[in-house]
């Protein structure tokens, strides 16, 4: 079972057949191999965390989803651009990840991409307010 949010990102993700995802910092795999076989995509999903890693690799060879997941601090060892970016950083990564998310989506996404993340509700205003004017076609709430 996942929360909420990620419940919303889940049902608000459609994809054509051959676009690619990233999902940044995919914990335990649950958006990532969860979209894989709803969508039939194969996704790339990285997290800081190496035994997040571990657990998101058991997960998808349990579900039959080949993904590839990787260790990487946000996006610094992603190569490549990506149709759909997604994340759900936990509440202790704090506001300086969640800027850095959205602030460099924009040098992952292919044109025309998206980043769809989750995020309290209350710390929408401040990511709007910051990031707005730069990302006002890419971003979903």
């Amino acid at each position: 079972m996942v929360d909420y949010g990620s419940q919303v990102l889940l049902n608000s993700l459609e994809f054509n057949q051959g676009e690619t995802l990233l999902d940044l910092g995919c914990g335990y795999g649950p958006l990532g191999i969860s979209l894989a076989k709803v969508q039939g995509i194969k996704p790339t999903m990285v997290d800081i965390n190496n035994r997040a890693i571990d657990l998101a690799k058991q997960n998808a060879n349990k579900n039959g989803v080949d993904a590839d997941i990787y260790q990487s601090n946000i996006y610094e060892k992603v190569t490549g651009t990506f149709d759909h970016v997604i994340s759900n950083p936990p509440i202790r990564a704090g506001k300086q990840v969640v800027h850095a998310i959205i602030s460099e989506s924009i040098n992952y996404l292919n044109v025309g991409g998206d980043l769809t993340i989750v995020i309290q509700k209350n710390k929408v205003p401040q990511v709007q307010k910051r990031k707005w004017k730069k990302f006002s076609e890419m971003l979903r709430f």
